[in-house]
């Protein structure tokens, strides 16, 4: 089962981090716990612990940063988005949030 008040799991492209990184403020200054690899992990994710993480009970959700550089990505497209829809497909109270 989620844990509604987890984490949230940030997908993004690494070239929108400025971007992206007003919406980590916005979330935590509402006390939203957000997951970034680049706050998170001390060297590069791996596959196999980004999909840990995704499907850890304690991430509530992921947002999908989506934007035109996210084609270029197959972390995102073979990784993250795939294992976030198939854990959505539970329906243990988990969400995704495009954006």
């Amino acid at each position: 089962m989620t844990d509604p008040t987890g984490r949230s799991f940030l997908s993004y492209r690494r070239s929108r981090g400025d971007e992206c990184e007003r919406l980590v403020v916005a979330q935590r200054e509402r006390g939203i716990p957000t997951w970034r690899d680049v706050d998170d992990m001390k060297s590069e994710p791996t596959e196999d612990e980004l999909r840990r993480i995704i499907r850890d009970g304690s991430t509530a959700n992921v947002v999908l940063w989506i934007t035109p550089e996210t084609a270029a990505s197959p972390m995102i497209r073979n990784v993250e988005a795939p294992v976030a829809l198939e854990r959505h497909g539970r329906n243990d109270g988990f969400f995704i949030v495009p954006v």
